[in-house]
C-alpha cells in the first residue's frame, strides 16, 4: 500500500466522528476513512469494492484516538483476503474484537487519566499566564493521542492482526492507572500552593506544617477516589470550592 494512500486514510480518520448516528454510529466515518484503500485494493473489481464497503458500514463504535490501528489493521486484512484465510466472515469478527477492545482502553486512558492530568498541568502554568496553562493543556493533551491515531494507522497496517500485541506493549491501563495517581498528587500539591500562598505573612512553622499535612491528605483521598472510579470533574469541583472557601475566609 503506497504511503500517499495511507496518508489519506490518516487524514479521514479525523472525520470519523462526523457522520455518527444512532443506528450504525462511527460506520460512515469507517467506510470515509478506508475508502482510499478499499478502491486501491479492489480496483479490478467493482463488485469486490462493493461488498468491502458494505461491510464497513455495519455498525462500528471504537474510541477516536484509538482509531488509527484498527483503519491500518483493517486495510492489511482486507488487502490480504480470503487468499490468506481473511473471509468476509472473518474481518467482521476481528473488526468487532477490535473495536471494542481499543474503545474499553482508550476510554480509560485519554479521557479517564489524560485528559485530567493535562487540565492539572495547565493549572499549574495558568498561575502564571493563561495563555502559557492553554498551550500547555493543547500540548499535553494532544501528543499521545495525535501520535497514536496518526502512527497507528501505520503499525496496524505492518503488523496486521499483530497489531494487539503491539499496542499491548504500551501497557495503556497500566499508564491510566500512573496517570491519575499523578493527577491526584498534582491536585494536593495544587491545593497546598494555594493554601501557603494566600497564608497570613505571620504563619508559624506549625501551620505551614499543618498545610503539608493537608496536602498529604488531600493526595491520599484523591488517590482513594480514583481507586474507586469517581469522576475527575467531581473532585476538580470539589477542590476549587474548598479552595475558593479557604481564601474567602483568609482574607
Amino acid at each position: 500500500m503506497e504511503l500517499t494512500t495511507l496518508v489519506r486514510v490518516v487524514w479521514r480518520s479525523f472525520f470519523l466522528q462526523a457522520a455518527w448516528n444512532n443506528r450504525g454510529q462511527q460506520n460512515l466515518g469507517l467506510a470515509s476513512a478506508l475508502l482510499p484503500a478499499l478502491e486501491k485494493i479492489h480496483s479490478r473489481g467493482i463488485s469486490d469494492l462493493t461488498d468491502a464497503l458494505n461491510r464497513a458500514l455495519k455498525p462500528f463504535n471504537t474510541q477516536p484516538y484509538m482509531s488509527g490501528p484498527v483503519l491500518g489493521a483493517l486495510i492489511k486484512v482486507e488487502e490480504l483476503g480470503p487468499d490468506q484465510g481473511f473471509t468476509p466472515e472473518r474481518i467482521d469478527r476481528f473488526r468487532n474484537v477490535l473495536a471494542a477492545a481499543f474503545a474499553a482502553v482508550g476510554d480509560a486512558f485519554f479521557w479517564n487519566a489524560l485528559l485530567p492530568a493535562a487540565a492539572v498541568t495547565a493549572m499549574f502554568w495558568s498561575v502564571l499566564n493563561e495563555w502559557i496553562g492553554l498551550i500547555v493543556f493543547l500540548a499535553f493533551y494532544n501528543l499521545a493521542p495525535l501520535s497514536i491515531r496518526i502512527g497507528g494507522v501505520w503499525l496496524g497496517y505492518r503488523y496486521g492482526t499483530g497489531v494487539v500485541t503491539v499496542m499491548e506493549r504500551l501497557a495503556l491501563p497500566v499508564q491510566a492507572l500512573r496517570v491519575r495517581l499523578f493527577v491526584a498528587g498534582a491536585l494536593g500539591a495544587l491545593g497546598a500552593w494555594i493554601l501557603v500562598n494566600v497564608a497570613p505573612a505571620d504563619w508559624s512553622r506549625t501551620d505551614f506544617w499543618s498545610v503539608s499535612l493537608v496536602s498529604v491528605v488531600l493526595i491520599l483521598a484523591f488517590s482513594r477516589f480514583f481507586k474507586r472510579r469517581l469522576p475527575v470533574e467531581l473532585l476538580i469541583y470539589g477542590l476549587f470550592v474548598v479552595l475558593t472557601a479557604w481564601t474567602q475566609v483568609m482574607s
